[in-house]
């Protein structure tokens, strides 16, 4: 009965082992790559009188992509700037800018990772609309 429970726990121990060399064997496929696109990629810009969110240089993000596809990048990460999303007013959503990034991204083969940015810009990323930095609250920061 003994032997039984010892050599059952001699395979408990070798099973990890066996497990590491397998893994080892195995052909690895990497870490998916993906690459930040600026942060005003998707921007408020005046037009006629009202901020409207803009997806800006869109023919020079359309050769971008491309690059990034060729090159064998998996996708692209993006903030999602919130005060952009919602910057008529409050739980009134306009995402049509991101979704012509998404569409476009998209078309290359590539995948997106979104990622909501509720805070405010700081000093590195300054408001499109006043260019201040840290200490502006308009809603081009944010």
């Amino acid at each position: 009965m003994l032997s039984r429970i010892y050599q059952a726990s001699d395979a408990r121990q070798l099973a990890p082992e066996r497990r590491r060399a397998q893994r080892l064997a195995a052909p690895v496929k990497g870490v998916p790559v993906y690459v930040m696109l600026p942060l005003d990629t998707v921007w408020l810009l005046e037009r006629d009188g009202a901020a409207q969110p803009l997806l800006i240089r869109e023919k020079a993000m359309e050769v971008g992509l491309e690059m990034l596809s060729r090159a064998g990048v998996d996708g692209v990460m993006i903030d999602v700037w919130w005060g952009i999303v919602e910057h008529a007013e409050p739980q009134r959503y306009d995402f049509s800018a991101y979704r012509k990034l998404f569409e476009q991204v998209a078309s290359k083969g590539l995948k997106v990772q979104a990622v909501m940015s509720f805070h405010a810009g700081g000093c590195w990323a300054p408001c499109r609309l006043c260019w201040r930095g840290c200490a502006c609250m308009c809603p081009g920061s944010a």
